[in-house]
């Protein structure tokens, strides 16, 4: 086994993997959540949201793109688990009480139990909104369908006229309405507590995970250690909040998403 890959399966390696790949997660919350704003009138509204998420879905490298996110992901769960396991091991649950007292704090001693919530919202989060109801632009309303059932024409037939319906006015192509698909899952406002609810986890999850990354990494210095901790802290309020608003907007004070 050469030296690299020995490196790779110490702790201090999966610990580095674990730094590095959670700062390119970091990198994109940030693409992520500027891509959302898009979603407010004021800065893009329906059509600028839905001809984004479009122009990301056709683009030639989205699915290596996915595939690279996904192995960014794995290979950070896996190094936390690996890591908590081996920490564990190592040190008695008794002895690690003693040793970390006055020195760990609650977000630091629970980074596995806020990483492992905020997985399991990641996976409910790609099941309503990349694998939800699929709504498209030009498309008859839910309305128009029910005329069509109620004059006896199949689902094949009304897929038909879906298809002419959206030629007709100027959709040839099919463009994903995603906004709707947001905003109809927002208006469930127990869906949008449970959201706003995660992203606070994660912004406790953030808060140590952006500074111990740099620890990891060496980056940090008596001089600017403190500034990087604020600035953690800064950073996952901002997320926490940034992605909030979306809940909160649309699930609260504009439900109807008009």
């Amino acid at each position: 086994m050469s030296q690299k890959r020995s490196f790779v399966y110490t702790t201090i390696g999966k610990k580095v993997l674990m730094s590095v790949t959670g700062l390119m997660l970091f990198g994109f919350l940030i693409t992520h959540l500027a891509g959302n704003f898009l979603l407010f009138d004021a800065i893009g509204g329906k059509e600028a949201f839905n001809n984004y998420a479009h122009a990301l879905i056709t683009n030639p490298l989205i699915i290596p793109m996915e595939i690279g996110l996904a192995a960014v992901f794995i290979i950070h769960i896996v190094s936390a688990i690996k890591v908590s396991m081996a920490s564990k091991a190592a040190r008695p649950e008794g002895y690690a009480v003693r040793n970390t007292m006055g020195k760990s704090t609650f977000f630091s001693r629970s980074m596995l139990q806020t990483g492992s919530i905020i997985f399991i919202f990641l996976v409910i989060h790609l099941a309503t909104f990349k694998f939800g109801d699929e709504y498209y632009i030009g498309d008859l309303s839910d309305q128009q369908k029910i005329e069509l059932r109620e004059k006896g024409l199949s689902e094949a037939q009304i897929v038909e006229a879906n298809t002419a319906f959206r030629a007709a006015h100027g959709h040839k192509e099919k463009v994903r309405d995603l906004y709707r698909t947001v905003v109809e899952s927002f208006a469930d406002k127990g869906y949008s507590l449970l959201y706003v609810l995660c992203m606070i986890i994660m912004g406790f999850h953030l808060a140590h995970g952006f500074q111990s990354a740099f620890q990891t990494l060496g980056l940090n210095h008596p001089k600017y250690t403190c500034c990087i901790k604020r600035i953690s802290n800064v950073l996952a309020i901002i997320f926490a909040l940034g992605y909030s608003v979306f809940p909160i907007y649309f699930g609260f004070i504009n439900p109807v998403g008009g």
